[in-house]
């Protein structure tokens, strides 16, 4: 039953579509009993998101039918027995909701004071998600019975996911509960990001799928250090579950977690050392984890602890979902006796925000310091307080960030990211990288240095080029900012997550261009730093995290070029000396028109199409503010405010398959892989080296045991609205 191919996947995903159409007027193929044994789960996704073997011999029947025969009960017994396909090791047992203790410590990813975690800390919450220990008879409460606690796990679970009340949980997204039709809720608390939170240095390609993952694993190995238990461990094990294991080896996900288990904090990272830090950890099959190391590969400093370690069999991926978000992934430390000492549930939820799952069934947005001074929870009140305290947007933002820490601080602050972002953009566009391969097997090479030449060199008068460069000139210099910026991106190189890392072209190359371009085109008086612009940006990105998502698994691309491309025309708007509505209005313009933009990275691969839609998100932003800049004052106001896109992408977000959120299951992915088919060998090396067979199909559920019928029948009844019999 091993699935060896991509095609596997969709084949059976396909087939278990149309028995879900089809289920009124015929019974169900097995296949999609089968997918949906191997794809369940409460979080936004469907059943049929994750297709199980493609290949049966049985049919099977309706669930209706099921409850009174007990021949399909028995298929679902052998099953259930063997639903976990793939190569990669299986996981080692689940133990009690004891073993599974949050820190009290400060942690990363925005989290900060963390409770401890019960039952839930392990996501045990969808029925492929449900502890087997009960299926053993080892109940955490003797007193109550299998369907009461089956029960208690299911509503736990639909109230935890069932909206954006809580800032980051608002990406959790859960159509499960939430109807389809029905309009999103959107949180009118006011927002408690900070900027600097907003505004990250990290590692590319990806602020969800790297730099989340290694905070999620450096925070883990604290723990094991504050809690006094790293002594105790000898292996450690983490499992990348949905998106993570999907486009995991694409978005080196893998990597990240090596990394972050070695307590380094992702702005510290000299990514030059990466290749060879990694390359000496496979080779001697050791890692040391701890705490406290201020430089890769440094263990002079802090506290550690040598364990063996294999990547490939300590990472392991699922393509299923947990159920809080599709960035899912749990972290286990294991005794000699391979017993879990300590085991946590990390959300990625975007922007390389990091939550446990109590954390965001709790609402929590990830920050803990005193209300701001200004207070706001939409745009409208944004602009209102700017009226009432007679400021512009930067400026009370600016205030807002002076209740954490000194002015200076804040100054130097701004300075650092953008001095970050403006190295990024240069050593993109460094002469000696023009052509340079990028990671991968797509074959791209890197185009920005070359383009930059090309666009500062004098023309020949007699050529068709300068008629195109005059046409296009602010695009010539968006487009090199861009690029120059995603190739660094897509190479592991740093970058400031702005909002995310797949989307983090945008932003530097805007702001870039009117440090270059326009700022001295201004009069002397009306000239604003680069602050003023990121201070602008980080308010609309702000708003965008809390009442909608920044995240590409659970929003599509819209939610993160979408709100980059809102960011930057912001920014820029502000810089230009916009007023808030102003403001308001650029950005809104600038989400409307990347409203369902899905996101389909070929591969896996930040690169196709992530490294051209970052210029296109550039050019978007600066149309944004052209139109609302040069609109007759009369006919400026906006029909749709900010705040009514941010609800619209929120739904859309919803609504959209997960084969289009960063899954690479659909699109522009979908039809790449299919057109490699043709090609044998090929497409057995990028199998090979995309580590395809290392994704495992089918729940999490360990060890993998024979169930009776009698317990089959009573989590039917336990959970009525799931049918086992179609996806």
């Amino acid at each position: 039953m091993a699935v060896t191919d991509i095609e596997d996947l969709r084949e059976a995903k396909t087939s278990c579509d149309t028995g879900k159409s089809d289920t009124k007027e015929e019974e169900a193929p097995a296949t999609a009993s089968k997918a949906a044994l191997g794809s369940r789960s409460s979080s936004s996704s469907s059943a049929a998101d994750v297709a199980g073997p493609k290949k049966v011999e049985k049919e099977e029947a309706s669930d209706s039918e099921s409850d009174s025969s007990e021949e399909p009960l028995e298929e679902e017994e052998e099953v259930l027995d063997d639903v976990r396909v793939g190569d990669a090791p299986a996981a080692a047992d689940r133990k009690s909701s004891g073993d599974s203790v949050a820190s009290q410590s400060t942690r990363e990813g925005g989290n900060e004071g963390t409770p401890a975690v019960d039952d839930l800390g392990s996501t045990k919450l969808s029925l492929s998600m449900i502890d087997f220990k009960l299926a053993e008879g080892e109940e955490d409460s003797p007193s109550k019975t299998r369907t009461e606690k089956i029960k208690e796990l299911e509503e736990k679970a639909k109230k935890g996911s069932g909206g954006c009340s809580g800032g980051c949980s608002g990406c959790s997204q859960a159509p499960a509960v939430m109807s389809p039709s029905s309009a999103p809720a959107i949180s009118t608390e006011p927002v408690t990001t900070s900027t600097f939170e907003l505004f990250k240095v990290g590692i590319g390609p990806s602020s969800s799928h790297t730099v989340g993952p290694l905070v999620a694993c450096r925070n883990f190995t604290k723990d094991l250090v504050d809690e006094k238990i790293l002594e105790n461990v000898n292996r450690i094990r983490v499992e990348l579950c949905g998106s993570l294991a999907l486009t995991g080896i694409g978005h080196y996900t893998n990597k990240a977690v090596v990394v972050g288990l070695t307590g380094i904090a992702p702005s510290k990272i000299d990514t030059n050392k990466m290749d060879g830090f990694l390359d000496e950890v496979a080779k001697q099959g050791t890692l040391k984890v701890g705490f406290g190391s201020e430089s890769l590969g440094d263990f002079s400093v802090g506290t550690y602890k040598e364990i063996n370690f294999d990547e490939t069999r300590d990472v392991i991926l699922f393509a299923e979902e947990l159920p809080l978000h599709p960035n899912g992934m749990v972290c286990q430390a294991l005794d000699k006796n391979e017993k879990i000492i300590k085991e946590m549930t990390y959300y990625s939820v975007g922007g390389g925000f990091v939550n446990t799952a109590e954390e965001l069934m709790d609402g929590h947005h990830g920050s803990t310091h005193a209300p701001f001074p200004h207070q706001f929870g939409s745009m409208a009140e944004l602009v209102q307080l700017c009226h009432d305290k007679k400021k512009n947007i930067a400026d009370l933002m600016r205030d807002n960030e002076e209740s954490l820490r000194t002015p200076l601080e804040v100054e130097d602050q701004l300075r650092e990211i953008w001095r970050v972002m403006e190295a990024c953009v240069d050593r993109g566009l460094a002469k000696d990288k023009d052509g340079d391969d990028l990671p991968g097997p797509l074959g791209i090479v890197r185009r920005a240095p070359g383009m930059y030449a090309h666009a500062c060199e004098d023309e020949d008068p007699n050529s068709m080029i300068p008629v195109v460069s005059g046409l296009m000139d602010e695009m010539r210099w968006l487009d090199c900012y861009a690029l120059a910026v995603m190739e660094e991106n897509a190479c592991m190189g740093q970058v400031v997550t702005a909002p995310t890392n797949g989307a983090s072209g945008v932003v530097p190359a805007v702001l870039t261009y009117y440090m270059r371009h326009l700022r001295d085109k201004q009069p002397a008086h009306r000239r604003h730093s680069p602050s003023t612009f990121l201070l602008a940006a980080a308010s609309v990105g702000i708003l965008a995290k809390e009442k909608a998502c920044i995240s590409g698994a659970a929003g599509g691309c819209q939610a993160e070029v979408g709100t980059a491309s809102a960011m930057a025309a912001a920014g820029l708007c502000a810089a230009l000396g916009g007023t808030a509505e102003q403001v308001g209005e650029a950005a809104e313009i600038a989400l409307e028109h990347s409203l369902g933009m899905t996101c389909d990275p070929v591969l896996g691969l930040v690169q196709v199409p992530c490294i051209e839609r970052n210029t296109m998100g550039a050019t978007k932003a600066l149309n944004a503010v052209s139109l609302v800049l040069r609109s007759p004052i009369s006919k400026r106001r906006a029909m749709l405010s900010y705040d009514d896109v941010l609800r619209v992408m929120k739904k859309t977000g919803m609504d959209m398959g997960s084969a289009y959120r960063e899954t690479a299951q659909g699109g522009l992915a979908a039809d790449y892989e299919a057109s490699l088919q043709s090609q044998p060998e090929k497409w057995a090396e990028v199998k090979a080296l995309m580590g395809v067979k290392r994704i495992q199909v089918g729940p999490r559920i360990t060890p993998r045991k024979v169930i009776s019928y009698e317990e089959v029948a009573e989590i039917r009844r336990a959970i009525p609205h799931l049918d086992l019999s179609v996806c």
